[in-house]
C-alpha cells in the first residue's frame, strides 16, 4: 500500500481549539459579506458602461443598481488598477528588451 502523505498546508483545528475557531468563522462570515457587496457594486457600474467584465455576473445572485458615486469609484478603482498592470508589464517588457531578450 502507498504511504499516506499529510499535506502541511491543510490543517484542521484541535479539539481545544474549537471556540477560536467558530469565532473565526463568524469573522469570515464577515470578510465574505464585505467581499460579496464588493462584487455587487463593481456588477452596477460594469452594467452601466463604467467598465467592461463579462465575469462579474457569475459571482452575484441578485444585481443591484448602486448610487452614481459607488459607480464611480469602483470605476476610478478598476482604471488606477488597469493603469498599475499595464504600467508594470511595459517596465518588464522594457527591461527585457534592453537585455537583449526576445519579445514574449
Amino acid at each position: 500500500s502507498t504511504p499516506q502523505v499529510k499535506d502541511p498546508a491543510v490543517q484542521w483545528p484541535a479539539w481545544g481549539e474549537m471556540a477560536a475557531f467558530a469565532a473565526s468563522s463568524v469573522e469570515d462570515e464577515r470578510v465574505m459579506s464585505t467581499a460579496s457587496e464588493s462584487v455587487t457594486c463593481k456588477l452596477s457600474a460594469a452594467t452601466l458602461g463604467y467598465f467592461s467584465d463579462p465575469f462579474l455576473a457569475s459571482f452575484v445572485r441578485a444585481p443591484v443598481r448602486k448610487p452614481p458615486i459607488m459607480n464611480r469609484g469602483y470605476h476610478a478603482r478598476v482604471a488606477v488598477m488597469h493603469r498599475a498592470v499595464e504600467a508594470f508589464v511595459q517596465s518588464v517588457v522594457g527591461t527585457e528588451h534592453a537585455r537583449g531578450a526576445p519579445p514574449a
